[in-house]
């Protein structure tokens, strides 16, 4: 995932990613070897220990907030169940997909869920991603050789950003 992130960055595209322990940080630090542009969502300063300026931090404040909280109860199976703590979570999701003005959507999904399952927070992405036609690719159940083909080939035939 570090590898990978470096090698995304290193071509120029931007990781969007929400600071979560494991994969968004792999990719979060290969993006940094690599000196890559990087756009990263907390739902609020302090979350892993991350304080970073705004406008990354999740909040009524933030430039399209309620369209991204539109998103994320849209794509959510049980939206009402999840308490005022977890929601954040679950919006930044919407911010990593679409794009601070959720009007960017990313290029494509790189992430990995245990057993290519798409559970937790990334599945809400993955969710939210399929909504919108965007590919993902889920280093749980795919094979790298595959995932390197066809991230090349989407590289190759755009100019955009990339997120996790």
């Amino acid at each position: 995932m570090e590898a990978a992130g470096q090698a995304l960055a290193s071509l120029g595209l931007t990781l969007r990613s929400g600071a979560a322990y494991g994969a968004d940080t792999a990719f979060e630090n290969g993006c940094d070897n690599a000196h890559g542009p990087k756009e990263i969502y907390i739902p609020w300063q302090g979350f892993q220990r991350r304080f970073i300026e705004e406008p990354g931090v999740i909040g009524k404040d933030m430039n399209h907030y309620y369209e991204a909280e539109k998103l994320a109860k849209e794509h959510h199976p049980a939206w009402d169940k999840l308490s005022l703590g977890i929601r954040p979570l679950m919006i930044r999701n919407s911010y990593q997909i679409m794009g601070r003005d959720m009007q960017s959507p990313c290029l494509f999904v790189l992430c990995s869920t245990p057993g290519g399952q798409g559970q937790g927070g990334t599945g809400q992405a993955i969710r939210i991603a399929r909504a919108h036609d965007i590919p993902v690719f889920d280093m749980g159940s795919m094979d790298l050789g595959e995932i390197n083909q066809q991230v090349l080939q989407l590289i190759q035939n755009k100019d955009v950003i990339s997120c996790t």
